[in-house]
């Protein structure tokens, strides 16, 4: 079982990072907090069901929330799980995913 990511997701993942370093003028802060953010991704590997299923916006997707950050991923074939994207979550993420 691994963890993959999508292209937009490690896009979303840099831009996390530089919003963090730039609006906190502390890149140390953004390097804890992508830390524990990929410890927290990370616990899909042994709990890969515990996002919530949401086919309503897309069939296969799941989501968990990490402090106030979207995780939108999918589990693929082995139980390999998928990060399709990381989004703040004030942004219109049934938009980008849903009908």
């Amino acid at each position: 079982m691994a963890i993959l990511y999508s292209d937009p997701a490690l896009s979303h993942l840099d831009e996390i990072y530089y919003y963090i370093a730039v609006t906190n003028q502390s890149p140390e802060n953004a390097t804890r907090f992508m830390q524990r953010l990929d410890e927290a991704i990370s616990q899909l590997e042994l709990f890969p069901e515990m996002g919530r299923a949401r086919d309503d916006w897309e069939p296969g997707i799941r989501l968990f929330v990490y402090k106030g950050y979207a995780v939108l991923y999918r589990i693929l074939e082995e139980r390999d799980v998928l990060i399709e994207a990381v989004l703040e979550g004030h942004q219109d993420i049934e938009g980008r995913f849903g009908e």
